[in-house]
């Protein structure tokens, strides 16, 4: 009779643990500067392996979380990292707004030459590439910074 007490009681408790529903987190990731959506910004659980990615409306979603807190890091290349702890109940749907500032970046000089090829590729980083035709390397060519518009001498 007590082993059949204890198992039972072991299985209500087991049904009891595993019953409550895994909470749902969502949001959107937008530029604090514009207030326009980021797209493809990294959002990871740190205390998990799991992550997902914005879509092109800043829109990000998590369905299979644990309740309690975690440590969302929100993180793109061309923005500051972010971390927030969000607590997270059992059964709950939590929609936050996450605001990313830009991160500016010296970058290399890019040198471009024109050669027989119909276009050049002037930058390539994750998210951008940037290609112009040779003719409008010959056709704006700079030979005096006098003549540049938009550029300063340094």
């Amino acid at each position: 009779m007590y082993k059949f007490f204890l198992s039972t009681v072991g299985i209500l408790w087991h049904f009891l643990i595993f019953a409550q529903e895994n909470p749902v987190f969502t949001g959107y990731v937008f530029d604090r500067q514009s207030g326009l959506p980021i797209e493809n910004v990294d959002v990871r659980v740190l205390e998990t392996k799991y992550g997902t990615t914005t879509d092109n409306r800043g829109f990000f979603e998590f369905r299979k979380l644990s309740p309690g807190t975690s440590t969302f890091l929100f993180n793109h290349i061309a923005y500051f990292q972010v971390e927030e702890k969000i607590e997270l109940r059992p059964g709950e749907t939590k929609e936050v707004e996450i605001y990313l500032s830009q991160n500016s970046t010296d970058l290399a000089e890019v040198v471009v030459e024109a050669d027989n090829r119909r276009t050049a590729v002037i930058s390539r980083l994750p998210y951008i590439q940037t290609t112009i035709f040779k003719q409008q390397i010959e056709e704006n060519a700079v030979f005096d910074w006098g003549t540049a518009t938009g550029f300063q001498q340094h």
